[in-house]
């Protein structure tokens, strides 16, 4: 349908710019969810990361953290250096970040923060670097092949498709772009010019 619209009434396609991405370092209580539903309204992309199920998430822009346990389990994991932590009642001596007092006044500071930290992310992402063979293999697989069968079409190992989606979410996300699942890669090839909207219709 776009490509139509394209086509016919010569209309540039843009991509629209990602929200911003927040995550709640989970603490496995009622305030994750009233954290999530807060920033959820302010109208950001939300994730609840659970350190003890989901050792090693994608790096988000900004993480909102609770305790210090969490906070240093976090600040150790791979990828998590540009991440901009906003920590709630926790002291932060040790590690960059903004600290929030645990008060009445916290979700209007953390509302003002993330306002902050969205107006200083570029709006004009320069294009992340994809090699022929991973974009050859990747296409197939983000379009909506099984890993089988990606695998398969181009006569490598399904743990060569693995690597590459591993490879290239990895420099996606390390450029501040999410990419958490094969959809969300798909768009992000859209957005840099790697895949035409008329090759959705194969």
């Amino acid at each position: 349908m776009t490509s139509q619209i394209d086509r016919e009434l010569h209309v540039p396609l843009y991509p629209l710019p990602s929200p911003t991405t927040v995550a709640i370092v989970a603490e496995r209580d009622i305030s994750d969810a009233a954290l999530v539903a807060l920033v959820e309204s302010l109208g950001y992309h939300v994730v609840l990361i659970d350190l003890d199920t989901h050792p090693e998430p994608l790096p988000p822009a900004i993480a909102i953290v609770r305790s210090s346990d969490k906070l240093a389990r976090f600040r150790a994991l791979r990828g998590m250096r540009n991440c901009l932590i906003a920590a709630i009642g926790v002291d932060l001596r040790d590690a960059p970040g903004v600290a929030i007092a645990d008060s009445p006044l916290a979700a209007r500071q953390l509302e003002r923060l993330l306002e902050q930290a969205a107006r200083r992310r570029p709006q004009l992402r320069s294009r992340v670097n994809v090699t022929e063979r991973e974009l050859e293999i990747l296409t197939t697989y983000a379009l909506g092949a099984t890993l089988r069968e990606t695998a398969q079409t181009h006569y490598v190992a399904e743990s060569t498709v693995r690597a590459h989606y591993r490879r290239v979410s990895q420099r996606y996300c390390d450029a501040g772009r999410q990419v958490g699942n094969k959809a969300q890669l798909l768009l992000q090839f859209m957005a840099d010019g790697w895949v035409l909207p008329e090759q959705l219709a194969v």
